[in-house]
């Protein structure tokens, strides 16, 4: 049954995982987009509400709310796991092999906290770097 938690909660992280490493070039790649749309636009000397006025970046905030939700899934599992860890700590009856492998259950989902925290920073780091080109 413990394994079966293992293999379903790896799985779940490689996805949501993989799913911010995608998006993540793809929202640089939009913003920078937008940014020389932006610039053509001003070079040309287009007014609001002329062909060049539409460069509000809707792919880069789509892509921004795709990595958003799928950090708050994997922060929400990972949490989830740390609670799991902790009733199965509490409910070992002191067998070292049931505290063994709650702990392990606890470390390996702090880490992945840490790492959908980690995630943000760099992401609003860059979307921040784009921001200043």
């Amino acid at each position: 049954m413990m394994q079966k938690i293992k293999i379903m909660a790896l799985s779940l992280f490689l996805t949501v995982s993989t799913g911010v490493v995608v998006l993540a070039p793809a929202a640089v790649y939009a913003q920078s987009n937008a940014a020389q749309s932006a610039a053509v636009c001003e070079g040309a000397g287009a007014v609001a509400g002329g062909a060049c006025a539409d460069t509000g970046g809707t792919v880069a905030n789509l892509v921004q709310i795709g990595i958003r939700i799928l950090q708050v899934i994997a922060g929400t599992v990972a949490v989830f796991f740390v609670i799991f860890g902790g009733i199965r700590y509490v409910t070992s009856s002191g067998d070292p092999a049931k505290l063994n492998t709650s702990k392990n259950t606890i470390i390996y989902a702090c880490i992945g906290i840490a790492i959908v925290a980690l995630s943000e920073v760099i992401v609003q780091f860059t979307l921040n770097q784009l921001d200043k080109v």
